[in-house]
């Protein structure tokens, strides 16, 4: 024995707060039972709940500017609609990762798997447009794809501190997809007769 007694975590104890910083506003019950873990779990869903809140932000902001110079308003609802579904994904895969212990959640991959995988591609598209509009275009529009990129990185970094700690935990918290098993064979009794 080590000497370490497991203590059973309250309620109070295991919630995680959807708005950053806020434990007392809207919040939900980690899958996790530890509190280390669900300390990681909190700064994963910090994060973000931060991105997805900046996404809706940036978003009525852009529709704003682009109704304002005379946008086409199809085009403006259909850009407005698609970064709050594509925010809501992302930040739903991180949700499904701390709520129900990293299950599958598409592609057979935990859910926070899908969202550190998304976070590293969001941050790596963010660093090369940032670059690009910074060269080509505007300064102003760059330096807030460059922020948008810090922000995936961070979180990408996060999601990836919540792995390493489950996978040191156990092994068996991840789940695994067993590969398909071979049918079952049924031996034919001693001196029997096929039938």
């Amino acid at each position: 024995s080590t000497g370490v007694q497991a203590v059973a975590l309250t309620d109070a104890e295991m919630q995680v707060p959807l708005l950053p910083g806020r434990l007392g506003g809207p919040s939900f019950i980690s899958g996790y039972r530890d509190l280390e873990t669900v300390h990681l779990s909190r700064r994963v869903i910090e994060i973000a709940s931060l991105i997805f809140f900046l996404y809706i932000f940036f978003a009525i902001a852009g529709a704003i500017v682009e109704g304002t110079s005379g946008g086409n308003t199809v085009e403006l609802v259909v850009n407005f609609l698609v970064a709050i579904v594509w925010a809501g994904l992302i930040f739903y895969a991180a949700y499904h990762g701390v709520k129900t212990r990293n299950a599958p959640c598409c592609c057979n991959a935990g859910g926070l798997d899908v969202y550190r995988i998304l976070a590293i591609f969001l941050s790596v598209y963010y660093g090369i447009l940032g670059l690009l509009i910074l060269i080509y275009r505007s300064i102003f529009v760059g330096i807030f794809s460059l922020i948008f990129c810090m922000l995936q990185s961070c979180a990408a970094e996060r999601a990836r501190h919540l792995l390493d700690h489950l996978k040191e935990q156990s092994p068996s918290v991840r789940l695994v997809v067993a590969p398909p098993t071979a049918p079952a064979t049924v031996a034919r009794p001693p001196g029997g007769t096929d039938v």
